[in-house]
């Protein structure tokens, strides 16, 4: 009984985290881009599912830049999308999965919009994303400000 007692406590408790600790993780200044807030988050507990998640936004001239970091039962949903080997490519999106700094990521350019989305499973055990929102389409720019993120972890 104690086992079992024992093990419920560990897997409810197994994706626990505060999204404070997340924000912690996210700097002032990334690259050329400073942040223009604070951290924002927020911590979800429904029943079994427990996620975490911060994001910080960021300006440099007139881009713009949102890094949020994702942890918990809410990243799990990413993994299948991250875990193929994948391209797609249409007049609308190009969608890829590479590495970056030995870390499985998803890059998708929305070509209307000119914009960035890159999604990098930073822990796959304990489920925990980073996810770059860039409003240019610098492919080579936005793994510069990834690489540039991965490296203060």
């Amino acid at each position: 009984m104690k086992k079992i007692i024992l093990l419920t406590f560990l897997v409810s408790n197994i994706f626990a985290f505060s999204y404070h600790d997340l924000c912690k993780k996210l700097p002032n200044k990334i690259y050329d881009f400073t942040a223009i807030d604070k951290c924002d988050g927020i911590d979800m507990n429904i029943n079994d599912i427990k996620s975490s998640q911060a994001s910080k936004k960021y300006v440099f001239l007139d881009k713009r830049m949102e890094v949020m970091i994702i942890r918990g039962s809410f990243a799990l949903q990413y993994l299948p999308l991250i875990s193929q080997n994948i391209s797609i490519h249409s007049n609308e999106t190009i969608l890829y999965t590479t590495k970056i700094k030995g870390k499985k990521a998803v890059i998708n350019i929305d070509i209307p919009s000119n914009s960035i989305q890159l999604i990098i499973l930073l822990d796959k055990k304990y489920p925990e994303l980073l996810i770059i929102n860039l409003n240019e389409r610098d492919e080579q720019k936005a793994k510069r400000i990834a690489k540039e993120i991965l490296s203060k972890f």
